[in-house]
């Protein structure tokens, strides 16, 4: 199968934005969880970031890097320093809103993606007791995406 949707861009923006205003922080702690990112290493850089925040320190680049290091994750990631580069390439963090919006379009087309190919998989299977249960399994599946998206106020497109 081909690459999931994912935005490896707005995953970078949203992260290094949350390091570096207050805002972004907050915004993206309340909306995202760590599913809603693709990328492995984003989605350690993620909880470390969420942990950092629920201990009331400052989150910056070094706070970050510290507890992944006690965590044991900094050896996890690709490139230790890749935190650091996170911060450099971010163009504005008060944009983190808009790449905030474009991982969770993202989170839903893989998570409908998800859902298709167990529709595909499962419509032969033995534990399919009629046409309109399966059906009704497969509207449900596809009503808590639909509904996932409008959780605290945030609405993807």
């Amino acid at each position: 199968m081909a690459n999931l949707p994912y935005s490896l861009i707005a995953e970078k923006a949203v992260l290094g934005s949350m390091m570096i205003s207050r805002e972004a922080l907050l915004n993206c702690v309340a909306l995202l969880e760590e599913e809603d990112f693709y990328v492995k290493d984003h989605k350690i850089i993620f909880q470390t970031i969420r942990n950092v925040h629920r201990r009331q320190l400052k989150v910056d680049t070094v706070t970050v890097s510290e507890q992944l290091a006690l965590d044991g994750n900094l050896k996890k990631l690709s490139r230790q320093e890749y935190i650091l580069e996170l911060v450099d390439e971010v163009v504005s963090p008060s944009s983190a809103e808009d790449y905030l919006k474009i991982i969770k379009d993202k989170t839903v087309l893989r998570n409908l993606v998800s859902v298709a190919n167990n529709i595909v998989s499962n419509w032969d299977k033995e534990e399919m007791e009629d046409i309109g249960t399966y059906v009704a399994r497969a509207e449900q599946d596809i009503l808590k995406i639909t509904r996932s998206r409008n959780v605290g106020g945030f609405e993807s497109a």
